[in-house]
């Protein structure tokens, strides 16, 4: 396998490799592991060893905002019994969004209580509300006020209108409550733009594709309540229909920028629902990545 080793925010160290890469950090024989993105099956797995073969530890702490997640960190661990987890302590474990690629449905609900397999009910997807805090908690790194709630009608399907290119956005993220500063992120591996049929895009952009509104937020369906993480205010979006570019500025308002609870997609909530999906897209604790 090809990969490169380097330093990586201050004191720790990222290994890229042709399907993903891990961010993570060895402290005292256990490393902390800050991010694991794998683009093919079996990647996620091949990175956490390489990780161990240039940093030998005696545990590791991760944590996990997916479910596919946590399936992954149980399974690696019984792959690997010589090294012990560290998240069931006292320590506070790190977040991550780990391999979906490395674990399948039927071992996710064996191994994970919160399969949404078992909970489906009246209200399937109530675990994403404990999910989207502890995004919120990653993205602003600080705790979230008192959720609030809002009736909405989700689309059955969304239409892909073209391919992002940059977002600003406005967000109070590592700072105090209102201590708002100006972002701007460049889409460099141009994922999909997803909206609405009938959304107040120009008249002349035809949708070319759809997609369930419920894969695209990384639940089986969308019933009863869902948990959304408040990340931001958009202040303009730009986008390329295959055609020409465009831009839509936001004036009246400032729509809430969010993301589902598998971190794969950017939500937009302005006159109508936006969807940002696709590429190597995710996002993380340092901002959006791609």
């Amino acid at each position: 396998m090809n990969f490169r080793i380097r330093e990586d925010q201050g004191d720790g160290f990222r290994i890229d490799t042709d399907s993903g890469y891990i961010q993570y950090r060895p402290v005292d024989g256990d490393n902390e592991v800050w991010w694991i993105e794998s683009r093919k099956r079996g990647g996620g797995t091949k990175l956490m060893d390489l990780m161990v073969e240039h940093h030998p530890c005696n545990t590791v702490s991760w944590g996990a905002t997916s479910q596919q997640g946590q399936a992954f960190r149980t399974k690696w661990h019984k792959e690997h019994p010589e090294i012990g987890d560290s998240t069931d302590g006292e320590r506070v474990p790190f977040e991550g969004q780990f391999d979906p690629y490395d674990s399948d449905d039927e071992e996710e609900e064996r191994e994970n209580p919160m399969s949404t397999r078992r909970n489906r009910g009246s209200n399937p997807n109530a675990y994403t509300v404990d999910l989207a805090a502890d995004l919120y908690r990653m993205w602003h790194e600080k705790d979230p006020r008192k959720p609030t709630k809002k009736v909405m009608d989700f689309p059955e399907d969304m239409f892909a209108v073209g391919k992002a290119t940059h977002i600003m956005y406005e967000s109070d993220k590592w700072e105090e409550d209102g201590d708002f500063h100006r972002y701007i992120h460049k889409f460099t591996s141009l994922p999909t733009l997803y909206a609405q049929d009938g959304c107040c895009l120009p008249e002349d952009v035809e949708p070319y594709a759809d997609k369930l509104t419920s894969k695209l937020l990384g639940v089986p369906e969308l019933v009863g309540e869902y948990g959304f993480p408040i990340l931001a205010s958009v202040i303009s979006l730009r986008w390329d229909d295959g055609h020409k570019a465009r831009k839509i500025t936001f004036k009246s308002y400032k729509p809430v920028m969010s993301c589902s609870v598998n971190q794969k997609t950017v939500a937009i909530f302005a006159d109508e629902l936006l969807l940002i999906n696709g590429g190597t897209m995710v996002v993380a604790a340092p901002g959006i990545m791609d």
